[in-house]
């Protein structure tokens, strides 16, 4: 057989090599897809709803683009979204969704341990005027070391105010405060820009209402994505009812969030009370409404053992504690 014969066959059957492995990869199948899973027009604006599919413990990110009638991004809006578990029940509960660029809003979250369909709907609001109650004090319920101070949380910038633990889980509080007309309310939401040590469904958000001296447990938690390292920012964001609103707010217009976690290390990045007003003084408010769905898919066995994707079931720690002044 001659060189070139032999250098032939060779090529042929690397080629057949790789299509097999590339068949046989496990991984394709689940490879995530970008698709358009909502849309919805109204009064001449155009909103669309995008996702992927995910696999346990991957962070997910839901966005919607907001259009005018000319296709031009609109900017002044402001979004939410509801995420419902495939048993319908409510995994994340109206929460703010963050503003990026060019009429994008998006929110990230860790994927849960349960496999299915989880349907999705979101609104928005054209146009609203936003207030930001900032921190303006720090306190620990527990033993904590710190890098950084609150300081650090009134941006979104990837400076961080980092918490470790130096006992068995992390608790703190934050006092927000700013001077701001909350007058006519449409919505009011703790949001939180973090990265935190793994953990599963472990972050729980507080607000301390003045009335009955409690800290309130707030509906979303959030949830750690493996080791700190190189892993993607979340999102946390919690609704407060504006109507309210004297409850969680002393007589010099301080609101207390308190955080509560057994992870070993919380790193934020920005927290802050964000109050939506004004939105119905606007003879031409629109209020669009979208829904879809994400679907969820468990890791292939051969993934299994992949670092950072958790497959253990979901647990509730630390367990609830009610505090009282």
């Amino acid at each position: 057989m001659d060189k070139i014969k032999f250098v032939e066959i060779l090529l042929v059957f690397g080629i057949i090599v790789l299509l097999g492995l590339n068949y046989y990869n496990p991984k394709q199948e689940y490879k995530p897809q970008n698709v358009t899973i909502a849309e919805n027009e109204s009064e001449k604006y155009h909103m669309k709803v995008f996702g992927t599919e995910y696999l346990y413990g991957e962070v997910a990110t839901t966005f919607l683009q907001l259009l005018d009638d000319n296709y031009e991004p609109v900017y002044n809006a402001t979004c939410w979204i509801n995420v419902y578990y495939p048993n319908n029940s409510i995994f994340i509960d109206d929460a703010l969704m963050a503003k990026f660029e060019e009429g994008l809003y998006y929110y990230d979250y860790v994927v849960p341990n349960v496999s299915g369909i989880y349907m999705l709907t979101t609104r928005c609001f054209i146009p609203t005027l936003h207030h930001k109650l900032l921190a303006q004090d720090f306190g620990t319920l527990t033993s904590v070391s710190q890098e950084g101070t609150w300081y650090n949380t009134h941006e979104v910038d990837n400076t961080y105010h980092m918490l470790q633990s130096n006992n068995y889980w992390l608790d703190v509080y934050y006092n927000m405060s700013n001077t701001v007309n909350t007058s006519n309310i449409t919505d009011v939401q703790v949001v939180m820009f973090y990265k935190m040590d793994w953990c599963t469904n472990c972050l729980r958000m507080y607000i301390y209402d003045f009335v009955d001296n409690t800290w309130k447990l707030l509906p979303n938690r959030g949830s750690g994505s493996g080791t700190w390292y190189g892993s993607p920012e979340l999102i946390l964001s919690n609704p407060v009812d504006g109507g309210d609103l004297d409850r969680y707010m002393d007589d010099n217009g301080v609101m207390m969030v308190r955080l509560r976690t057994s992870a070993y290390r919380l790193y934020v990045d920005y927290i802050g009370i964000e109050i939506i007003a004004g939105a119905t003084r606007y003879t031409d408010l629109i209020a669009l409404r979208g829904s879809g769905e994400v679907h969820v898919h468990e890791p292939p066995q051969t993934e299994l053992n992949v670092s950072g994707v958790n497959v253990s079931a979901e647990v509730e720690w630390p367990p609830e504690i009610r505090w009282a002044s």
